[in-house]
């Protein structure tokens, strides 16, 4: 499996959303780790939906 951005070898598939759309992406660990990074302060105060979410506050 190669990284879709870099073309490297790639390490694990990360899946997002955006809107209504639904994603997956093969990222090495370097890569994966500047994506959750820079996704970070919204995680922090989005709300959890779908399978697995926590009732609203």
């Amino acid at each position: 499996m190669l990284s879709d951005l870099s073309g490297q070898p790639a390490d694990r598939t990360v899946a997002f959303g955006v809107g209504k759309a639904r994603y997956e992406i093969n990222l090495t660990s370097d890569e994966a780790h500047g994506l959750l990074e820079a996704l970070q302060p919204y995680v922090e105060v989005a709300r959890r939906v779908g399978p697995g979410s926590a009732p609203a506050k």
